[in-house]
């Protein structure tokens, strides 16, 4: 089955960003050395996709996380952690994320 799955370092924080993703079936599995939170395809939409990026963009600054892997079915990509300098600004120009 297809899936969007993020790499974590680790059981905990695999188990913060599942407590971020509520409402979107995650799973957790472990690995040796990290853990991975998994949302099947038939519970995602587009918005929800979004909602992954931008939650796990979070999740990476509260964790002080430099990147996160990102599984979107095949596809492997790098989700960079926002500078907090950058992340002030766009908070203090009133987007929220």
């Amino acid at each position: 089955m297809e899936s969007i799955r993020v790499e974590t370092p680790g059981l905990r924080a695999a188990l913060d960003l599942v407590r971020a993703l509520k409402g979107l079936h995650p799973n957790v599995t472990e690995h040796e050395g990290h853990a991975e939170v998994e949302i099947p395809w038939y519970h995602v939409t587009s918005a929800d996709i979004t909602r992954v990026l931008n939650t796990t963009a979070n999740w990476l600054a509260d964790k002080e996380l430099p990147s996160a892997e990102i599984h979107l079915g095949t596809r492997c990509y790098t989700l960079l952690a926002e500078r907090d300098d950058l992340r002030r600004s766009r908070a203090d120009a009133g987007f929220v994320a």
